[in-house]
């Protein structure tokens, strides 16, 4: 093995490369095409690392300047750091694509030298610094990891779930999809219908319309929107900052929620407004806000204003649009506790998980509640590809007061 190969494995051992994919891509690269002559040219780095065609326009895309200029930055961070003492070092050249290894720089060299050349002592006194270090950094990452959501858990949104004794279930809004057959019955594509959310419910519609029966098959399948991924990770470890809080929460979908299970545990919803499933009756019973016929509106009944999510199939994708988050906090039927984090669309659903998991989101639910119990809030979002470029609390109300698990409203959703 060449001297320019053992010193890229000690570079790659080390992790000095971070966790990028491309970058290690372009380094194993760059360091294959270093050891025979001649250096490549951008294009040739651009397909080999960067899957650019042959059309590629070197002076319209500085995606390969861009990565080289990281790339290089990572090796003079790696040789100013762990890699100091090494006498010889890769560089990139400016201008250039190839790695070449060259001595370290002699003012660099001699540092070193003198750090391997300490007097006897200064070596334990060092460990012994460092101990100390470990210890009361490790102290101190400990108590502002245990108290890294304190601002939140204790927060009106979160204190009456978090503290509670109950088993906690987390719900998400999940959907119903079946299948088409042909005359083989072989199935040829899956449906979503909005008015059929379960095996049961396709079982009823056959019975209505017996001409479908051999067409649509129950697969026994469901699907998630994919905002509700991003949502978790941001809820997560608020609601489970140790593994004796984590074995108490018990994931499960919407549509395998019982009444027995809303009655005996705290729920936590995430996901669409029209997955909501069992909780979607009491939930809107006893709001200020009602769902339009389409799902994707919100309106407020006591200004009778409307809110139309904008996300959802469009021409193009170069304009910004606004979706609507939803959060509410009740009682549950017996004395639980309830709460709904949901949105229009995934941009809604990923930005109001993200507020309720924020210094400034809880923040501004402390500062607007005022006491009111139980409460709701509704969030704005413009997005670009389904993108959150910026959020906002529009409005926060007390919910009605009343039992919503009691009333007999007209369906508040269509």
């Amino acid at each position: 093995m060449d001297d320019l190969q053992a010193e890229a494995d000690k570079v790659l051992a080390a992790g000095a490369l971070g966790r990028s994919p491309v970058v290690h891509r372009l380094f194993e690269f760059l360091v294959e095409r270093s050891r025979s002559e001649p250096a490549p040219k951008e294009m040739e780095v651009a397909e080999a690392v960067f899957g650019r065609t042959a059309n590629f326009d070197v002076s319209q895309d500085s995606t390969v300047r861009v990565y080289v200029h990281r790339l290089r930055g990572k090796l003079d961070d790696y040789y100013r750091g762990p890699g100091r003492d090494e006498p010889m070092q890769l560089s990139i050249p400016k201008g250039e694509y190839r790695l070449v290894l060259a001595p370290a720089d002699p003012a660099q060299a001699e540092a070193a030298l003198r750090r391997r050349t300490l007097p006897p002592w200064v070596m334990p006194a060092v460990a012994i610094l460092v101990a100390l270090n470990v210890i009361v950094g490790g102290a101190l990452w400990w108590t502002h990891n245990m108290s890294g959501f304190a601002f939140a858990r204790h927060s009106p949104a979160w204190a009456e779930v978090i503290h509670d004794d109950r088993p906690m279930i987390l719900v998400v809004g999940d959907y119903y999809i079946f299948g088409e057959a042909d005359e083989h019955a072989e199935v040829i594509r899956m449906i979503r219908e909005y008015t059929i959310n379960s095996a049961d419910d396709l079982a009823e519609y056959l019975m209505n319309n017996p001409e479908l029966v051999g067409k649509y098959t129950d697969l026994d399948l469901h699907y998630l929107p994919t905002s509700i991924a991003t949502a978790l990770r941001n809820l997560m470890p608020l609601l489970a900052e140790t593994p004796k809080e984590r074995e108490r929460i018990r994931v499960v979908s919407a549509s395998q929620l019982t009444s027995d299970m809303i009655k005996r545990n705290n729920i936590i919803y995430v996901g669409y407004i029209s997955g909501l499933g069992l909780l979607r009756d009491p939930v809107f019973a006893g709001s200020r806000f009602k769902i339009g016929e389409t799902y994707d509106e919100i309106i407020d009944q006591t200004t009778a204003k409307t809110y139309h999510s904008q996300e959802g199939p469009k021409d193009t994708l170069k304009e910004t649009r606004l979706d609507y988050g939803y959060f509410a906090s009740f009682d549950g039927p017996e004395g639980n506790h309830i709460i709904v984090i949901a949105g229009t669309r995934d941009v809604a659903v990923m930005h109001t998980a993200e507020a309720l998991s924020s210094r400034a989101g809880i923040s501004e639910i402390k500062k607007k509640t005022k006491g009111k119990k139980p409460f709701e809030a509704l969030y704005e979002v413009e997005a670009l590809d389904r993108l959150n470029l910026r959020g906002k609390m529009l409005l926060l109300s007390e919910r009605s007061g009343g039992d919503p698990w009691q009333r007999a409203a007209q369906p508040p959703m269509p």
